[in-house]
């Protein structure tokens, strides 16, 4: 809880670097009653939670670096460099979008500045010097990890011998890192529009005003760089993650993929909680273009009620897989 709620304020930071501090605020009053966020925060083993708030950490720990100088900057440079790392650690099959997306910054804001640039990448490479080690205990191989794509379904391929570690959980770094479920476009935009967007619907039509607005002539520079990375990692993961299927991991007749528990969402949770800003600048387009009418004032205040009424729905009472049905096969 308290990683959340640290990754929470280091949310508004990062926010406030590209979008101002008014759509910072509501941006972070979205992302407390995101659906998303809000179901993963709460579910315990899940480690996609971890990984955003040690990545928003990161994030908003580097772009105060840039404010500071001396010492300190390099201080903070070095730190946000141990949280990304850390979140790699966490979460190593994000390693390629994670990368690329810290090398681009590193590169583009630190420009003339070797020092920096060395000691953020240094400090990076030191989490994950325990990776080795852990793998190699874990799966008998120091460059090992998670589960294969390529065997047969979790049910018939664990082992019933438990000094072996069944075959699914085993898989190459390369496959790991890159799509390491295939190239399959079509199918994933499909699987996000059906898997992704239509669960959390209230979300995703506010973060579509948001997102035409930061690449038209509404948004800045700095908000329309924020929607760029934003667009290139989301594809990144709907790509990669949308040619998963989900049945593959799943108990016969059970649907793995609707409803707020879907394996899907985990994935794509970074989308979510970082189109957080979008969702807010689209709630202020709206309020701008209704400032003179009697429903001006109260578009935000109606769209965070309509948020929070729909959010608690869908995480607490709809399917299966929600709180209180968690809760209630538990007890049970």
């Amino acid at each position: 809880a308290a990683s959340v709620l640290a990754a929470f304020s280091f949310a508004y930071l990062f926010f406030r670097e590209f979008f101002g501090i008014r759509a910072a605020r509501l941006a972070l009053l979205l992302l407390l009653i995101n659906p998303v966020v809000w179901y993963n925060a709460s579910r315990s083993m899940y480690p996609n939670m971890l990984f955003v708030c040690f990545l928003t950490a990161a994030l908003a720990i580097f772009f105060l670096a840039r404010r500071l100088r001396g010492h300190r900057s390099l201080a903070c440079f070095a730190l946000a460099g141990i949280f990304a790392g850390m979140a790699v650690v966490v979460r190593p099959a994000e390693a390629l979008w994670v990368g690329a997306l810290f090398a681009a910054m590193t590169l583009f804001q630190t420009i003339g500045r070797k020092k920096t640039i060395a000691w953020a990448v240094l400090a990076a490479i030191l989490p994950l010097l325990v990776v080795p080690i852990v793998n190699n205990n874990l799966y008998g191989s120091a460059w090992r990890f998670g589960y294969a794509v390529n065997e047969k379904p979790v049910r018939e391929a664990v082992s019933l011998d438990a000094a072996a570690p069944p075959k699914f959980s085993q898989v190459d770094l390369a496959g790991q890192i890159f799509l390491r479920f295939g190239f399959h476009a079509m199918l994933a935009l499909g699987r996000f529009f059906d898997y992704g967007m239509t669960p959390v619907w209230w979300f995703v039509l506010p973060s579509a005003v948001g997102l035409m607005a930061g690449v038209s002539r509404l948004g800045g520079d700095r908000s329309r760089s924020y929607v760029l990375s934003w667009l290139a990692a989301a594809a990144y993961l709907v790509i990669s993650y949308g040619a998963f299927n989900a049945e593959f991991f799943t108990d016969p007749g059970q649907d793995p993929a609707m409803g707020i528990g879907s394996s899907y969402l985990r994935y794509w949770l970074p989308i979510f909680l970082f189109a957080s800003p979008l969702a807010a600048s689209g709630i202020i387009v709206f309020r701008d273009r209704l400032r003179c009418t009697p429903w001006g004032r109260a578009t935000t205040a109606l769209a965070v009620l309509l948020f929070t009424v729909l959010s608690t729905r869908s995480v607490f009472y709809n399917g299966a897989e929600s709180l209180s049905a968690i809760a209630r096969d538990t007890a049970a």
